[in-house]
């Protein structure tokens, strides 16, 4: 009985394995990362009074062996979700109800494929789809209170300078895609980290605004190697 006051459970970086466990109804986060939970009981989990109250829900690291789609993991009141490190069935669809609570959302290593519908998600803060195999274009105008976004490794292709449109973004990590063209930094007064490497920028960024950034103590990170630049006769301009 003393249970049902739970609001914080933490099982995170054991051995339980089988189905989730059951939530006590008054929990808002619930950590079971680092387990072999294998989502046998997930049809039943997601209806159940503790998930649908959840307001934070790792589930990194576990052994999903039953078919899990993505939108079932998002309860009515949920902010956080991580997944990251799990065989997830079916990526996000446009079919689906958009998510306007959703803050942070975690899917590294997922095996998704494909378009990534951003649109489904009007006020992430963070975003991480690093080390999966998504394609084609992205369109980042959807994540305007975006501050982290990770999406390495993967295949997206895209005009580099449409990152412009995301005034908050202090953590950016593009590296090993396919992405074009130049940074622009004019509009990204608060970006902190960028990586673009490993991609096809080909012209390089613009060096003056880097260097206001170094000015303010802003930017502690900037990694453009391996990418296919054509300089400029003024980058090589020591006056």
């Amino acid at each position: 009985d003393h249970l049902k006051e739970l609001t914080v459970l933490s099982l995170a970086n054991n051995h339980f394995d089988g189905g989730f466990p059951s939530l006590p109804p008054a929990i808002r986060v619930f950590d079971g990362s680092g387990n072999r939970f294998d989502a046998s009981n997930i049809l039943a989990w997601i209806h159940s009074p503790g998930f649908l109250n959840l307001r934070t829900l790792d589930l990194s690291n576990n052994n999903f062996a039953a078919q899990v789609n993505f939108e079932d993991l998002i309860g009515p009141e949920l902010t956080y979700l991580s997944v990251a490190n799990n065989y997830i069935a079916q990526k996000p669809s446009l079919t689906i109800p958009s998510f306007p609570k959703l803050l942070a959302l975690d899917l590294t290593y997922t095996q998704m494929s494909g378009y990534f519908p951003l649109e489904i998600f009007p006020n992430l803060t963070v975003l991480k789809v690093a080390h999966n195999s998504l394609t084609g274009d992205m369109p980042v105008t959807w994540l305007s209170s975006v501050s982290q976004l990770d999406i390495s490794h993967n295949f997206f292709e895209f005009e580099v300078s449409r990152f412009a449109s995301l005034p908050f973004l202090t953590n950016l990590n593009a590296r090993n895609n396919r992405l074009y063209g130049s940074l622009v930094l004019d509009n990204l007064p608060s970006l902190q980290v960028i990586d673009l490497s490993q991609n096809q920028l080909d012209y390089p960024p613009d060096y003056a605004a880097i260097g206001a950034l170094i000015a303010k103590n802003q930017l502690q990170l900037l990694n453009i190697s391996r990418n296919p630049y054509i300089p400029r006769s003024a980058d090589f301009d020591d006056t």
